[in-house]
Formats: C-alpha cells, sequence, structure tokens
C-alpha cells in the first residue's frame, strides 16, 4: 500500500487510496492532523467536519493548540474531500495536493500510472 501526504497550515495527515480508479475513495489513517480553523474563505466540508468531530473521528489534539487530530482511520469519499476536511473545509484539488511519500510524486500522476 503506497503512502501519501497532505499538509496544510501545520497540518500533517497521511492516508492511502483505497482503490485504483478514477477519482477514488481515500484514507486519512489515524493519527494525522487537521487544522482547526479554516485555511480557505470557501468552507466546503464544514457539514462533514462536524459530523467528524461530534462522533470522535476529530478531536482537539492533545498538546497541539490549533489542531485536531484523527482518533480513528477515517474514509472520504475522495482525496479532495479529505485534503477540505485536514484544511479545515477548504475546496482543494486533492489528486495535485496529495504526494507519495517515497517518491514526491503527486497523487493525480500516481495514479494515471496505474488505474
Amino acid at each position: 500500500m503506497d503512502e501519501f501526504v497532505f499538509e496544510d497550515g501545520g497540518a500533517k495527515a497521511k492516508g492511502t487510496p483505497l482503490e485504483i480508479r478514477k477519482m477514488p475513495r481515500f484514507r486519512v489513517f489515524k493519527g494525522s492532523t487537521a487544522r482547526k480553523s479554516a485555511s480557505r474563505t470557501k468552507k466546503r466540508y464544514l457539514d462533514e467536519r462536524r459530523r467528524l468531530t461530534s462522533d470522535g473521528t476529530l478531536a482537539d489534539h492533545p498538546s497541539i493548540a490549533g489542531l485536531l487530530v484523527f482518533t480513528r482511520d477515517y474514509d472520504a469519499n475522495s482525496a479532495s474531500m479529505a485534503a477540505g476536511v485536514i484544511s479545515g473545509g477548504g475546496n482543494f484539488s486533492g489528486p495535485e495536493k496529495w504526494f507519495e511519500v517515497s517518491s514526491g510524486e503527486p497523487f493525480n500522476q500516481w495514479l494515471r500510472k496505474r488505474a
């Protein structure tokens, strides 16, 4: 399983696609962090973040103010949704913003070679 990283405003998340196809669902790993406040003015995934906070998937980071932590793996509908949740609701092109850990290759390029 290839591992990818997304970083925004001090938040750092790791994850992986759940299947090899165009627009795959994307898993964010437990222990990844997310911004507590939004990084963009457009807040596309606020309802999803509220749901994740209320069910305990996202919780206040125990030692870093301004960050939340994933208490369990989270399966997003896409890499973009995962990036948006991590960034505080922002609208990102996840395939361009997640990078494969070992090669540094953007997710969209990595996926094109496999799909």
